[in-house]
């Protein structure tokens, strides 16, 4: 059963929990940025996500392409193993570290 992705921020980190899946990585795109609005800088701490897949990839892109596009530092911590190993063999694995 997929539980919906949720974003939220706690001492300056941006705690994401849930499953990042494609049935949910639309809807929390679109959550996420307000959020990253607000945010000087976007320390994303990912070690209450249960579930990802490759569309858990994509999202990462995306918020590393917003925080170049509006100058804000980016950092990903606790990622998950299943999706270090997605950008490994997807050869992307510089753009997640």
């Amino acid at each position: 059963m997929t539980q919906s992705a949720k974003i939220s921020e706690q001492a300056g980190k941006l705690m994401v929990t849930g499953d990042i899946t494609f049935v949910t990585v639309m809807d929390f795109l679109a959550e996420s940025l307000p959020l990253l609005k607000q945010c000087k800088e976007l320390n994303f701490d990912f070690s209450n996500v249960k579930e990802v897949d490759s569309s858990a990839l994509s999202l990462l892109i995306e918020w590393r392409k917003y925080a170049k596009r509006h100058n804000k530092p980016i950092t990903f911590q606790e990622l998950p193993q299943k999706l270090e190993s997605i950008a490994a063999v997807s050869g992307v694995e510089k753009i997640i570290t």
